[in-house]
């Protein structure tokens, strides 16, 4: 039996056997006893018997024909009829039937589905069967009619099609429809309970246009099918004077390949032709038919059924939809959806439940011993290869059914996947199929900021390929969730995983493009990851917090690498940082990387505007806080705004050394020097995992404010010993420093400064001897030297020695003084400096007195005989300045 129909005939002849005994038991029974029909003691069912006898036998009375009344009862009121008259029946016929009521009760529902054309639920065929089947054996009931299929299908199956189910849709349904039958009879529907309420709920409820969305063959047709059956159901709470369906399906599926339709809908005009054929002849004018479609839509409620849509196409179904909704309610299937036009409804495959159930009725109707025989596991098996798709499986079992092994069906599915799949891909646009094609090739799901910084979309084309992707099963979408933020993510489905992979491989070269754009991807973020870990105030570190978020990382990696000063690309940087935003317009680390280049750039309202934008998105993270206050006190120049930011941050991390140094840097700038001192000092001593750039910057701070500090002693308080004690403790700091290797270029500068302030200071009000003076600078020249303000330095020393008639005495008019500011002493060579800022070479063979090399060291005053030869300027006769 492999006739979708022949099930439902099947059905209705047992049924019809079995109501056919109750009635025999009745006329044998019942009827004898009794001179009328007062047998039928339902006033009701007894008045519905004589309208309906009179109606099919007119001249005849019902009331003197009363034994032929029972030819016009029916299932359940036979066997009621049996149980009304206890009196009369013999004891063991009524126990017999009293036992069987159960079972008879629950056939009811399926009389009725076979007699009124309605979907064949899963399990009908075989409680109808399997209760036929029990009843022969009963010993107190003779069933005889039963009796008699049973063995006429066993002889011959074929007698089946010479059945006849009596049409009683038309005189019992007040809906007009053009529904077909069911073709899923043969398991019956299975499964669906969720997807049937919601499906029928979005119908009957205010949208116009409802959509179920899916893969070839998943059962699409099915569902709005058995959902339409349902609402004509609903009698006078059925809302539709009229269910119109249209098929656009052109192709079926067979175990031998996939076959033409013939004389299919296949464009918009036979589209139009084919529901206005519902009211009368159509027209050959296409406008004419609309008009009469919307005029009929005008007059009645209508529910239109668009089965396979996606066959379709031509762009005027979208145009003929948009109106027609506003007059009708519209129910579609199709494979791609219409985008804003509809409220779509996603289908997936079975359960893994479901799909064994349908696997297992199909082969209990067919008797089919090869699927029978199938294990649970190789059931399972067979529908996660199949992916659960009820076609897929039907597919499945008529190929088994013409002597194909399961192992050769399951290896040549290139028909089923061509059958569901092919005619979507074949609609999708050139970006549509990038993304997919990015998402294959990547063998992981991907987000919004992975597919544009890997396809190189802009964020609007990008979108508009993933919906129409989502119109479509072809891809899935999920979310996940992390700290209140949730982002899609988007994965290829497993169907259309197989169906690209065997049709539309993918270039060895695309694939390895895609590999090293995650690899980009993955190394940004894990750049961006070890910079927040070896310390999260740096410029390269990020809140990372989703997957979007890791993209954007890249995003601005790249921005600030084109800002640097050997690049300097600021428009090529606010590229990026416009990709970034329009990917992720909220992420609050965008506007921070744009504020800093902005500032770079000069841009500085532009960069304070995009500050605040990100402040007003994370108001209490600490590094933009640090970033922001940072950007107040060197680029606005607003040291009290920045000292307020820098407090707020200082308050998210109270142990952060990068926010204290920049606290005390805004106090100290205030002028608040011992308050900044004390900051830095105590951080010093306090935190023990405090890094050498730290150690460095505080030092720096340090020394600087011991000679800010200073200085205001002498412009405010006149007091020259306090200004030359703060003086001597930044060299103390310094000398620290140095012990302990933290000196770079800005300690070095700013050493310089305090000791130059030093120099002045004791010209002006000589306090510290020039001897200690002399001193203090021999032990440090060989670091002041470096610089930036040793000319300074030079200077100053020039006015406070003056070279005093000891050491001028013994220098002659054709001799000059100056300082050693480089010697190689391994090779004998070095160069001198006068305070003219002329450097001269020499070499350990002019001093005069050849011991005072291992004494010559940068910073040494020195005076020599100054000459020339062919490669520059050199000193001769060099002797020590005496001290």
């Amino acid at each position: 039996m492999n006739n979708v129909a022949e099930v439902r005939l099947t059905l209705y002849a047992f049924i019809s056997a079995i109501e056919s005994d109750l009635r025999s038991l009745i006329r044998t029974n019942i009827i004898p006893f009794f001179q009328d029909s007062t047998y039928i003691k339902d006033e009701n069912l007894l008045n519905n018997c004589k309208k309906t006898f009179s109606k099919d036998n007119p001249g005849l009375e019902p009331n003197k024909n009363y034994e032929m009344l029972v030819d016009y009862i029916y299932f359940q009121d036979a066997y009621k009829i049996l149980f009304s008259n206890k009196e009369i029946i013999p004891e063991n016929i009524f126990k017999t039937i009293k036992r069987l009521e159960p079972q008879l009760n629950s056939i009811i529902p399926i009389r009725n589905r076979v007699m009124h054309h309605r979907p064949l639920l899963s399990g009908d065929f075989s409680s109808v069967y399997t209760f036929a089947f029990d009843l022969i054996p009963q010993r107190n009931v003779e069933w005889t009619s039963t009796k008699s299929v049973l063995e006429k299908l066993e002889n011959d199956p074929s007698i089946i099609l010479t059945y006849n189910i009596p049409d009683v849709e038309k005189i019992s349904n007040k809906v007009y429809h053009n529904l077909p039958m069911p073709d899923f009879d043969e398991s019956g529907f299975i499964g669906r309970e969720n997807d049937c309420e919601s499906i029928s709920k979005l119908i009957l409820g205010t949208n116009r246009v409802v959509s179920i969305i899916g893969d070839g063959g998943v059962g699409k047709s099915a569902l709005i099918l058995k959902v339409a059956y349902d609402i004509i159901d609903l009698n006078e709470n059925c809302p539709f004077d009229a269910i119109i369906w249209t098929s656009a399906k052109t192709t079926m599926l067979s175990a031998n390949g996939i076959l033409a339709i013939k004389d299919s809908i296949n464009n918009f005009n036979s589209f139009v032709g084919d529901i206005s054929s519902q009211f009368g002849t159509p027209s050959e004018d296409l406008k004419s038919n609309i008009l009469d479609i919307l005029e009929f839509m005008d007059q009645f409620n209508v529910l239109l059924i668009i089965d396979n849509l996606e066959t379709i196409h031509d762009d005027e179904i979208k145009n003929f939809i948009r109106e027609a909704q506003q007059k009708a309610k519209i129910a579609i299937t199709s494979r791609l959806g219409l985008g804003e036009l509809e409220y779509p409804r996603i289908l997936e495959g079975f359960t893994e439940r479901e799909s064994a159930q349908l696997v297992r009725e199909i082969a209990r109707v067919r008797n089919s011993k090869i699927l029978k025989q199938l294990s649970n596991k190789q059931l399972s098996e067979i529908s996660s290869q199949l992916h659960y798709n009820p076609l897929a499986l039907k597919w499945f079992i008529n190929s088994v059914d013409i002597g194909k092994s399961p192992k050769e069906i399951l290896n040549n599915k290139s028909d089923l996947l061509k059958f569901c799949l092919s005619n979507v891909y074949d609609k999708l646009t050139l970006n549509s199929k990038l993304v997919i094609s990015t998402m294959l090739a990547a063998r992981k799901p991907l987000n919004d900021a992975e597919l544009n910084f890997i396809t190189n979309l802009e964020p609007l084309e990008l979108r508009k390929a993933l919906n129409q992707l989502l119109t479509t099963t072809l891809i899935q979408r999920d979310f996940s969730s992390k700290i209140d933020i949730s982002e899609p993510i988007y994965n290829v489905s497993d169907f259309a995983r197989e169906f690209l992979v065997s049709e539309y491989p993918l270039d060895k070269d695309f694939i390895k493009g895609i590999s090293e754009k995650r690899k980009q991807l993955l190394g940004g973020f894990e750049e961006a990851k070890r910079a927040t870990t070896a310390n999260e105030f740096n410029l390269y570190a990020f809140t990372i917090r989703t997957k979007n978020e890791r993209v954007i990382a890249r995003y601005l990696q790249e921005a600030m690498q084109l800002s640097k000063p050997e690049t300097r690309d600021y428009i090529g940087a606010l590229e990026r940082i416009k990709s970034a935003k329009d990917i992720v317009p909220n992420y609050f680390e965008i506007y921070r990387v744009s504020a800093f280049i902005k500032a770079v750039k000069g841009d500085l309202l532009g960069a304070e505007n995009d500050y605040k934008t990100a402040l007003e998105l994370e108001p209490s993270n600490a590094r933009l806080l640090y970033f922001y206050a940072g950007f107040l006190l060197h680029q606005m120049e607003d040291t009290n705004d920045a000292l307020k930011y820098a407090k707020k941050a200082l308050d998210q991390n109270p142990n952060a050394s990068d926010l204290k140094i920049l606290y005390a840097r805004c106090v100290g700038y205030l002028g608040d020097f011992e308050g900044a001192i004390n900051i830095l000092e105590t951080m010093r001593g306090c935190t023990s995992d405090i890094t050498a750039k730290d150690r460095k910057v505080s030092s720096t701070l340090i020394i600087d404010f011991y000679r800010r500090w200073a200085e205001d002693d002498i412009s405010i308080k006149k007091d020259y010993n306090e200004a030359i004690a703060k003086l001597e403790k930044s060299f103390i700091i310094f000398d620290n420093s140095v012990s302990c290797s933290e000196i770079d270029f800005k300690i070095l500068n700013c050493f310089a400064n305090s000791f130059t302030y030093y120099l002045r200071c004791n010209r002006k009000n000589p306090i510290i001897t020039k001897q200690d003076v002399h001193n203090k600078f021999k032990k440090y020249s060989s670091y002041l030297i470096q610089s930036d303000r040793f000319s300074l330095i030079k200077e100053q020393l020039l006015k406070y020695f003056e070279f005093d008639a000891s050491k001028m005495s013994s220098v002659s008019s054709d001799r000059m003084v100056g300082m050693i500011t480089n010697i190689l002493l391994s090779k004998n060579y070095g160069f001198i400096e006068n305070f003219n800022k002329e450097t001269f070479f020499f070499h350990r063979g002019d001093l005069t007195n050849e011991n005072d090399w291992e004494v010559m060291h940068t910073g040494l005053f020195i005076e020599f005989a100054p000459s020339e030869n062919e490669r520059g300027k050199v000193a001769h006769s060099i002797r020590l300045l005496p001290e």
